[in-house]
């Protein structure tokens, strides 16, 4: 499993959220505060006991440290105690009654492709968090809201790298509406270890953690997600993909990756069939050429492996589209029609020309959060993104509040 340091400021909103597990565990270590404060005052005031006072001091500082630490990671633990044999989801075609149905751990099926299929449908699309604390900007409940209703026939299934208990689902009015009315949306937990395990990659990324290589979320969500296909098969989507249309003729497809650019791919939205040998490529590539102070280091290495494979350039498989029918390349205006440069096209007022250019030939819209999260707007925007977000996530505009 993956551990986090729990800071001061998520222990005090876990307390602010009455979580009685969480009241009742740092309850030792706010004394070990109170103590350690005490010494504080008598080490800077008593000189004749200074170095007395300062030993106890770092003493109860690192034990307070220590403390903190087990309190995160011990609610980072997943129950395992799963029984696979009378595991069943809820496949009706009416809002499930009880949204538990839809929240399991997936760790037990990783090795059971076929259950895991039967279960959930031919269909499945994977969205993977892997950043404490699991929850949700309310531009992101959108983009899911647009996933979930224009796709009603496949199942989308969130990852939460620790306990899905702590993904907010009270924190977030819209996320927890989408889940109770929703057939379709589940909500998974999962041991990072068992994902990795027996792949090309589990040495690789199972070291890297350890040695905290792996710090940037974005670089764990980016290996977790091929060695889940790889297990599983299935497509993944970024939760900052607002969706237009329904996605089955992409999905049908079975093989296909998308580009965020004429000369580029990217891996915000990609599909493979189990053991894929296309996606083993991918994944020897991306062990070979990863670099922890390169952020889109695993993306790059995705162009470097398909052009290692196919001799020939991102720009001309886009041309034509498939590589004798095993694998497909779909151009940027499948779900980046403004390319991660052109972002500011999708949140700029009265853009309304570029939203009818595109909104024929589009399946969504790539936001490319990490250039325009922190671009918030009034919901009543003439932005393009935001006229699509009325349209396609109604009801998380209207919980989030005016503005997103």
């Amino acid at each position: 499993m993956i551990r986090h340091k729990c800071s001061v400021y998520q222990l005090s909103v876990c307390c602010v959220a009455r979580e009685v597990r969480c009241l009742e565990n740092t309850t030792f270590y706010f004394a070990f505060c109170l103590v350690s404060l005490y010494f504080l005052q008598e080490m800077l005031s008593n000189k004749e006991f200074f170095f007395l006072y300062t030993s106890v001091f770092l003493c109860l500082l690192i034990i307070s440290n220590h403390l903190l630490y087990i309190i995160w990671t011990s609610d980072l633990n997943i129950d395992s105690s799963f029984d696979l044999e009378t595991f069943s989801l809820n496949q009706s075609t009416t809002p499930a009654k009880n949204k538990i149905s839809r929240m399991f751990n997936l760790t037990p099926m990783l090795n059971n492709s076929e259950r895991f299929h039967e279960e959930l449908g031919e269909y499945v699309i994977f969205l993977i968090i892997t950043k404490p604390p699991f929850r949700l900007q309310h531009r992101f409940v959108c983009c899911l809201e647009s996933l979930v209703a224009l796709n009603p026939e496949t199942s989308i299934v969130i990852l939460t790298v620790g306990p899905y208990e702590k993904f907010g689902l009270k924190g977030n009015e819209a996320f927890d509406e989408l889940m109770q009315n929703s057939t379709n949306l589940y909500l998974s937990s999962v041991d990072v270890s068992e994902v990795i395990r027996d792949t090309v990659l589990e040495k690789f990324v199972g070291s890297n953690i350890q040695n905290g290589v792996l710090r940037k979320p974005a670089h764990l969500s980016d290996f977790l997600r091929m060695c889940l296909l790889w297990k599983l098969g299935g497509a993944y989507i970024d939760l900052d993909l607002l969706i237009i249309k329904n996605l089955s003729p992409i999905l049908k497809l079975k093989n296909f990756l998308t580009c965020d650019d004429d000369a580029h791919l990217n891996n915000a939205f990609f599909g493979f069939e189990k053991h894929s040998p296309f996606l083993m490529k991918f994944m020897e590539t991306a062990r070979r050429k990863f670099d922890k102070n390169d952020y889109p280091s695993v993306v790059k290495s995705f162009n470097i492996a398909f052009e290692e494979a196919f001799d020939m350039t991102i720009e001309e498989a886009v041309k034509r589209r498939h590589i004798n029918g095993l694998i497909h390349v779909l151009d940027h205006f499948v779900v980046s029609p403004a390319r991660h440069w052109e972002y500011k096209l999708l949140f700029q007022k009265n853009n309304t020309g570029f939203y009818e250019h595109v909104i024929n030939v589009t399946y969504g819209y790539h936001t490319w959060n990490s250039n325009s999260g922190r671009d918030i707007q009034d919901v009543n925007s003439t932005a393009p993104f935001f006229v699509a977000a009325r349209k396609f996530c109604p009801r998380s505009i209207e919980l989030s509040g005016g503005r997103i």
